[in-house]
């Protein structure tokens, strides 16, 4: 009989555990997209009520997002959204420009003419779009997720590719951002994407990293811009 109280007790504890990493999954992706805007405070009755669960599940969510240091926490509020900070997205776009130059460099050399011809066409395209619409984002956004994606595919590094996906989720709303505004941002980025492949079809190195560090350097800037200032603030704080 204890044998097969622990046996229900263990797979109880299995269950809490899966529907916590539900929950979990849920609110960071709210989180990480911008759906739940900076500063918005999480009412844990409420999340719970809304998924038609217990507050503990809940509860060990938040504590992990908490863990990840996506959200804060005082007694007062309880748990609410940590804002970006200037350290945050610096961090971020240090890493990416590591990652994206080392797949471009690497695709360079292994990609075909019709590869090449691949990304001009999703290059055309998106031009096409930024002068098509201005008020139109969604397809830019897909095309740029595209020529990511094809680099990424014609380097053939999986585990690079890995890193890179660790990574995606907090892009997301970084080039929501950069999309949805109504700039001359858009269209510089295409042409920037534009450069890279040139650069990749000359096959020079230094001139690949060169273009790919440009790039993001031009688009870290932009988003830096936009940075709320209790962001720059939470900086200086650290």
């Amino acid at each position: 009989m204890a044998k097969k109280l622990e046996k229900n007790e263990s797979a109880s504890l299995q269950k809490s555990d899966l529907l916590s990493d539900s929950i979990y999954v849920q609110l960071r992706s709210k989180i990480i997209s911008g759906e739940w805007p900076i500063a918005m405070r999480l009412n844990e009755k409420q999340i719970a009520t809304d998924l038609f669960v217990s507050r503990t599940p809940v509860h060990r969510a938040l504590e992990a997002l908490y863990a990840e240091g996506l959200l804060d926490y005082s007694k007062n509020w309880g748990y609410f959204i940590k804002a970006v900070s200037r350290r945050d997205i610096e961090e971020i776009f240090k890493i990416r420009t590591a990652l994206e130059t080392l797949a471009a460099c690497e695709a360079a050399v292994k990609m075909t003419e019709d590869d090449f011809a691949e990304l001009d066409r999703i290059n055309e395209a998106a031009l096409a779009a930024c002068r098509g619409n201005c008020n139109e984002f969604e397809e830019l956004y897909a095309l740029s997720g595209t020529f990511n994606a094809k680099i990424n595919q014609f380097c053939s590094m999986p585990r690079l590719h890995l890193l890179q996906e660790a990574l995606r989720e907090y892009l997301l709303h970084f080039r929501t951002l950069s999309f949805e505004q109504k700039s001359r941002r858009r269209e510089l980025a295409v042409q920037e994407h534009q450069g890279i492949v040139r650069a990749m079809r000359t096959g020079d190195e230094n001139l690949i990293k060169a273009k790919v560090r440009e790039h993001l350097q031009h688009a870290q800037e932009y988003i830096l811009s936009y940075l709320p200032a209790e962001a720059e603030n939470e900086t200086e704080r650290h």
